[in-house]
């Protein structure tokens, strides 16, 4: 817990981004990021389309503090999106509400959105709203569904993690709908607590949406809820083209290259952008199979002296800033 909530801390650490920005690359972390700058993003893009897979963006280019930060944020979003079409490359963008003023004005927020809907449609994506804290579930759901009323290549991100999932995938019975088992961490007044829960709903998410026969992204990296999918799949006899996997790029590789070879549809999704640590570090810290992952192939003895450097500076600053 203590481990967990320090990583997260770090994540929006100033002192702890610069110096990520800057080695994070060379210290091995590069098979798990899609790139900071648009050009590098773009490459990584080739290269995964080139490999047979699908493409899902999280761009965090920004830190945001003010509406200045937002209009930045969409400025950049909309460059990337005219960039990877000329490029003839189609991806799905998976928005934060968060990063487009969520926090500052729902209504702002939805503006910007609307935007960006626009110029997904002009360039031939497709965006996700994701969902994080439940407390701005219902909020995002809403938005969703406005959008939706406009534009038929909106969706968004049901955690098997909430109660109130299997009532949220009956909101989108008819429409493109992604399921994951949890984004982040919540109280047990809102969220299962336990693993086998957890996992449980997910399979009732999986096999509530695949009666429906509406396009389900099943982001996971769970082979037994990937099995019971495929299964379930082929007993309802629904077509490959209705479904597809959702992996975290660098993980798991081998199996995302098996799924591909036997004709499955398969997305990748990676952070990407100035701030793409941001979500890499909470990803990690929030499930421990992800922390232990990564730690057995990035975290070696020059990572490791590298990165607690960079921790101690950032704790001396907050011990040094309590003090005055």
């Amino acid at each position: 817990m203590v481990l967990r909530d320090v990583t997260k801390q770090l994540a929006y650490s100033d002192t702890f981004t610069n110096g990520v920005q800057a080695i994070a690359p060379k210290l091995g972390f590069k098979p798990y990021i899609g790139g900071t700058t648009h050009a590098e993003i773009i490459e990584t893009c080739k290269v995964l389309q080139a490999s047979g897979q699908r493409i899902a963006i999280d761009y965090i280019g920004n830190a945001i503090i003010d509406a200045a930060d937002v209009t930045a944020e969409k400025n950049n979003v909309r460059l990337l999106m005219q960039q990877l079409h000329a490029e003839g490359l189609s991806a799905v963008f998976t928005l934060q509400p968060e990063q487009f003023g969520l926090l500052l004005d729902v209504d702002e927020c939805y503006n910007m959105l609307y935007e960006l809907a626009e110029v997904a449609r002009t360039y031939e994506h497709f965006i996700t709203l994701q969902t994080a804290e439940y407390a701005h579930v219902q909020t995002i759901i809403s938005m969703t569904q406005q959008l939706q009323e406009s534009f038929d290549h909106i969706s968004t991100v049901v955690q098997a993690h909430f109660y109130r999932a299997q009532e949220d995938v009956e909101t989108f019975r008819d429409a493109a709908l992604t399921l994951t088992k949890k984004v982040c961490n919540e109280s047990e007044a809102v969220a299962f607590q336990d693993k086998m829960d957890i996992d449980l709903n997910m399979i009732e998410l999986i096999e509530q949406r695949f009666q429906t026969g509406s396009y389900t992204v099943i982001a996971t990296h769970d082979k037994n809820i990937i099995a019971f999918a495929k299964r379930r799949a082929a007993e309802y006899n629904l077509p490959q083209t209705s479904y597809e996997f959702q992996f975290h790029i660098g993980q798991d590789v081998a199996l995302q290259e098996s799924l591909v070879q036997e004709g499955y549809n398969v997305r990748t999704y990676f952070p990407a952008g100035a701030h793409w640590h941001t979500h890499f570090t909470t990803h990690v810290a929030n499930r421990p199979q992800n922390m232990k992952y990564v730690s057995d192939k990035v975290f070696t003895k020059k990572t490791n002296t590298v990165l607690a450097l960079l921790a101690s500076v950032w704790l001396l600053r907050k011990l040094l800033k309590r003090k005055k």
